[in-house]
């Protein structure tokens, strides 16, 4: 089922969407999650919208309301033809100042919207304050994108966390976020397929090429998967706009064709 592009710059019209297929002590995280739960079954989160709270009409495009909706900045204009990152539309070239100077080692990467404003907010409530059910909606939003697209995979993964952290969040967002767009697209999810090495620096301050460096040598892909992704297009999903480094370092044991996040 297709989707299209609105206008205002939004992704998709409301119209075609309904006709479309410092970490704390564990104790706190788990009980956060749990009040989360709780909090999910007395107000259902599709009647508030998720990015400010307010009451919004039953059935509303992926749980927010009209204005939030709006205020989202989607990535459907000029993008990079490789790694997906949106563009000026003064920009000459095809592809993004990065993609020119370094290859990919992927075929396409998906951008689904800016890392701004309400977006910015859903994606700290996923990652750091528990609320898990973002992560459902996050995952229709970049199904709709693949469908957009017009992007077919055999298998999702996600970006992986290190052990620990993962522990002690109690959840890998990522895999969340892949899980929930598998699941909507009818498609086999596999978490193990790139695995995490060690621990990383957080990447928000780091330069395109302390990126590169700081996550050379972290992901390894083991040797069954390898043999089992073979002549298989593998979708890599990741919580924010660092999957092209990833990516590249997971074809040196496989093969990856679309790497997509936020």
């Amino acid at each position: 089922m297709p989707g299209t592009v609105i206008k205002g710059g939004d992704f998709l019209s409301k119209d075609i969407i309904m006709n479309l297929p410092k970490p704390e002590k564990k104790w706190r995280k788990y009980a956060d999650r749990l009040w989360s739960g709780f909090l999910s079954l007395v107000y259902p989160p599709d009647i508030y919208c998720l990015s400010c709270g307010r009451p919004a009409d039953p059935g509303h495009i992926y749980s927010l309301c009209e204005d939030c909706l709006n205020e989202m900045t989607w990535a459907n204009r000029k993008t990079c033809r490789v790694c997906g990152k949106p563009l000026e539309s003064w920009y000459p070239a095809e592809l993004c100042s990065e993609c020119l100077v370094t290859p990919a080692y992927y075929e396409r990467g998906v951008t689904c919207f800016l890392y701004t404003g309400g977006a910015r907010a859903m994606i700290k409530d996923l990652k750091y304050h528990g609320k898990v059910h973002n992560a459902r909606v996050f995952g229709k939003i970049l199904a709709d994108k693949l469908i957009f697209e017009e992007l077919d995979f055999d298998v999702c993964t996600p970006v992986p966390m290190y052990r620990k952290k993962e522990y002690d969040r109690g959840y890998n967002q990522a895999s969340l976020i892949a899980q929930y767009t598998a699941e909507n697209l009818r498609k086999p999810f596999a978490p193990r397929i790139l695995v995490r090495t060690r621990m990383t620096v957080p990447m928000s301050t780091l330069s395109g090429a302390e990126r590169r460096k700081n996550v050379r040598g972290a992901f390894t892909v083991p040797e069954d998967q390898k043999r089992w992704i073979q002549n298989r297009t593998v979708l890599l999903v990741d919580a924010k706009r660092r999957f092209s480094i990833q990516s590249n370092y997971m074809h040196r044991g496989g093969k990856v064709r679309i790497s997509a996040g936020f």
